[in-house]
């Protein structure tokens, strides 16, 4: 069996958002992002998108955090406090984006597009073999 403290790099938490919600959805990163830190957790980075950004189209945000405790404060976060409109899909990062992206892709709420066809399906990929970790 493959340990995912092994194979897991990061995880990915994005928020998917029309212009016209993008204070909502800058404000709900901050808060997410504080509400991590606070619980003693780090957050990695954080990106604001303006524009298509992989398979995520049109205005987005996402943040990387390291941990399942983290990801776990995102997500229920995210499910407290989410406005509508505001799409929150979330996943691991094991080095196969098609994969994360499809098979390995959750999401809290409402699910809106995403453009798989942006990736390149990897042929007899059968998912991480670990380990992975970065110094």
């Amino acid at each position: 069996d493959t340990d995912p403290r092994e194979c897991v790099e990061v995880y990915h938490v994005h928020c998917h958002f029309e212009t016209d919600a993008e204070a909502d959805a800058r404000a709900l990163q901050a808060a997410t992002i504080e509400f991590i830190k606070n619980s003693g957790q780090a957050v990695l980075h954080s990106f604001v998108w303006a524009e298509k950004n992989g398979p995520h189209d049109g205005s987005s945000w996402e943040f990387w955090v390291e941990t399942p405790e983290a990801l776990g404060h995102a997500i229920s976060y995210l499910a407290c406090n989410s406005s509508p409109g505001l799409y929150h899909p979330f996943h691991c990062d094991t080095g196969d984006e098609y994969s994360d992206h499809s098979g390995r892709m959750a999401w809290v709420g409402e699910r809106d597009h995403l453009d798989l066809l942006f990736f390149s399906e990897t042929p007899g990929y059968l998912g991480p073999k670990g380990p992975r970790k970065s110094d």
